[in-house]
């Protein structure tokens, strides 16, 4: 049986494939001492690019990004 640890890293490592980098991530997850946790923290990402730009040229009506104000 695998160690789960090691299938998420390996899930996740797969996932980043999926999106444009201008820096690919080599840490998946980092805890930080307020027990919150940050993605891929070595990475560089343009959220704009990726969720946005790559779509423009498709025909769809599909929502790209919702955002959530949490103050």
């Amino acid at each position: 049986m695998q160690n789960i640890s090691s299938n998420f890293k390996k899930y996740y490592l797969k996932q980043i494939d999926k999106l444009f980098w201008f820096k690919k991530p080599k840490i998946i997850l980092t805890k930080k001492n307020d027990n919150n946790y940050n993605w891929f923290p070595d990475g560089k990402i343009n959220v704009y690019y990726n969720f946005i730009t790559s779509n423009l040229n498709k025909n769809t009506q599909k929502t790209s990004i919702i955002t959530i104000n949490q103050k």
